[in-house]
C-alpha cells in the first residue's frame, strides 16, 4: 500500500482531508469541514504530524502533547500551522483534540482512506497485525512529521518503531 516517501524539495500533494469546524466546543460533535492540502499549505510554514491512531498510548501520552506543550516555540520559529493527522474519522480526531486541549492551536485532520498519507508515502495496512496484541485496524499512517514552507517539503522524519525522529523536539531542531 505504501508508496515511496515524499522527497525533500517536493511539492505537498493535493488531497482532501477533514477537520472539525468547532474544535473548541467541548461536549459537542465535530462539524466536519474539508481541507484541501494543496491550497492550505500555500504561503504558510506548516508542521504536519501523522500518527497511527488517535487515543493510542504513545500518541496520547507522549507524541502530540509535546507539540501542544511547545506551541510557543513552534510559533517563535515562524510556524503558521500545526496539523495532526491519522486515518481515524473526523469525529474521533475532533474528540481527541478536545481531550488533549488542542483547541484551534492545532488542526486535527482525518485522512480516513489514507489518500493523503499514500501520496506522502507514509500509509500502511495492519492486516498482519500491529503491536503486541496484533491489532488489525485496516489502513493506518506511520508515525511521521514534516516541515513544509509554502507547500514545499523542507524536512521529513518517519519513525518505523517508537518515537524519535517525529517528536516535537526533533521537529523543533529542524526549524
Amino acid at each position: 500500500m505504501s508508496s515511496e516517501l515524499i522527497a525533500v524539495g517536493a511539492q505537498i500533494p493535493d488531497a482532501a482531508v477533514f477537520h472539525s469546524g468547532n474544535p473548541e466546543a467541548v461536549g459537542t460533535c465535530a462539524l466536519p469541514k474539508k481541507l484541501q492540502t494543496g491550497e492550505f499549505f500555500k504561503g504558510k510554514k506548516v508542521v504536519l504530524v501523522f500518527v497511527p491512531a488517535a487515543f493510542s498510548p504513545t500518541c496520547q501520552e507522549q507524541h502530540i502533547p509535546a507539540f501542544i506543550e511547545h506551541l510557543a516555540e513552534f510559533r517563535s520559529k515562524g510556524v503558521d500551522a500545526i496539523l495532526v493527522g491519522a486515518a481515524d474519522t473526523v469525529f474521533t480526531m475532533d474528540a481527541w483534540g478536545k481531550q488533549l486541549g488542542a483547541k484551534t492551536d492545532i488542526i486535527m485532520i482525518s485522512d480516513p482512506y489514507t489518500e493523503f498519507a499514500k501520496k506522502l508515502g507514509i500509509a500502511f495496512e495492519t492486516r498482519e497485525g500491529m503491536g503486541p496484541a496484533g491489532l488489525q485496524m485496516g489502513p493506518r499512517t506511520k508515525r511521521a512529521a514534516l516541515i513544509a514552507d509554502n507547500g514545499i517539503v523542507k524536512w521529513i522524519g518517519v519513525d518505523d518503531k517508537g518515537l524519535n525522529v517525529s517528536s516535537a523536539q526533533s521537529v523543533l531542531s529542524h526549524l
